[in-house]
């Protein structure tokens, strides 16, 4: 029977009429069933595909957003003169697991790329780098370097970004050693060197003209507490502070917010889509 993707997937016109396709009715089924029982779009996309029921004629090959749009899809339920497929109860515990899954997702941009947003700098020259992402494909994340002179742009995903910085934090856990300072050196190094950035931020600034006085503000204050951070007090407080909480840390497989938050000033990304980072200590790991 000729399929008419026109139609929603699992009816077609016979004799003039529509109807029910059996075979796709019952693989929207078991998409609504699945995705309800706690299965992903993407491996309900790689099932039908391995199953090779069609989506279409010329189309075997599905996709997340062919089994979103049949999740989202009403007419199943025999809205709009569409005879059911399902029944209402599992379409709305079908939807309301979509809109728990999305509100975790939505989340976890409030929390872990915003932490990440606030310090994630360029390690080539040490600026700012900006997160654009297009909203019709999450996986093609970018981070550009705000200085006009680099302008590095990195591709890396969300998770692989965490996954990083998680590896970094559990790399320290395991080796305590790398956090030892033999030399006042290696903290006033990297606060001169921010110093420095700072000043030429503040300088970049004043010479175009196009600021707000919140950022100058913002720029000034960056200044001054990375100044404080190079008095002797608070370079002990860092180092005993970093060492402390790294030691009564456990691995872990994601990211330990409240760690990070207590020891990373900053996350160094090159141009390879590398990381390093810079601990409230002063050093880069």
């Amino acid at each position: 029977m000729k399929k008419h993707r026109s139609l929603p997937f699992g009816y077609t016109i016979a004799d003039g009429q529509l109807i029910i396709e059996p075979s796709e009715a019952e693989a929207i089924r078991k998409i609504f069933a699945d995705y309800a029982g706690g299965a992903s779009l993407s491996e309900l996309a790689a099932t039908l595909t391995k199953l090779q029921i069609p989506y279409s004629e010329k189309r075997t090959e599905w996709n997340k957003n062919m089994v979103a749009r049949i999740i989202g899809n009403r007419k199943y339920t025999g809205a709009d003169g569409f005879d059911p497929i399902i029944d209402l109860d599992i379409f709305k515990e079908a939807n309301l697991s979509k809109d728990q899954k999305i509100k975790k997702q939505h989340c976890h941009d409030n929390t872990t790329v915003g932490i990440f947003r606030a310090r994630l700098i360029c390690k080539d020259c040490g600026s700012r780098m900006i997160r654009l992402y297009e909203k019709r494909n999450r996986e093609q994340v970018r981070w550009i370097c705000e200085n006009p002179e680099c302008r590095i742009r990195v591709c890396i995903p969300d998770e692989l970004l965490e996954c990083r910085v998680v590896d970094r934090m559990n790399l320290i856990i395991d080796n305590p050693d790398l956090l030892e300072c033999p030399d006042c050196y290696l903290i006033e190094d990297s606060g001169s060197m921010q110093r420095s950035k700072a000043a030429q931020e503040l300088g970049r600034m004043c010479e175009s003209g196009n600021y707000s006085e919140e950022q100058l503000l913002e720029v000034i204050l960056s200044g001054a507490q990375q100044r404080y951070e190079m008095c002797p007090q608070a370079q002990g407080n860092a180092i005993t502070s970093v060492s402390i909480a790294f030691s009564e840390a456990q691995k872990r497989e994601e990211l330990d917010t409240e760690l990070f938050l207590k020891t990373v000033n900053y996350i160094l990304l090159d141009a390879d889509g590398k990381i390093q980072l810079r601990l409230k200590n002063g050093k880069d790991i």
